[in-house]
């Protein structure tokens, strides 16, 4: 999951994915794992200069809605009718909406080390 949020943010993969425009640009091959970090859960490292940060999130600040446990447990399951399905992505997507547009810049949830 975190390698493809990392390929969302920046482009990068593996080894499949954009080829570039006229040589340049292309960003296959500069998505690596199993490196060594210092503090962080993620390197993202500068390919013109080589400086880099690392960035780790911690979401247990910023809660979901009570309900969401037993939700998902019974999507999971195939168990939940409609209602259910529909109400679990509601709460999912007010998390994910809470956690973009309030707590981005939030040292608490996102943390950068240098």
């Amino acid at each position: 999951m975190i390698a493809g949020i990392a390929t969302l943010v920046t482009g990068a993969t593996a080894d499949t994915g954009f080829r570039g425009l006229a040589g340049q640009f292309n960003r296959r091959n500069k998505l690596f794992f199993g490196q060594s970090l210092k503090q962080g859960d993620l390197r993202f490292t500068r390919l013109d200069n080589g400086s880099s940060v690392e960035v780790s999130a911690d979401l247990s600040s910023v809660g979901g809605d009570p309900r969401m446990g037993e939700l998902m447990s019974l999507c999971l399951a195939g168990e939940a009718i409609p209602a259910q399905q529909q109400e679990f992505r509601t709460l999912w997507q007010g998390r994910v909406r809470r956690l973009l547009l309030s707590h981005a810049d939030d040292p608490q949830v996102i943390r950068i080390y240098r």
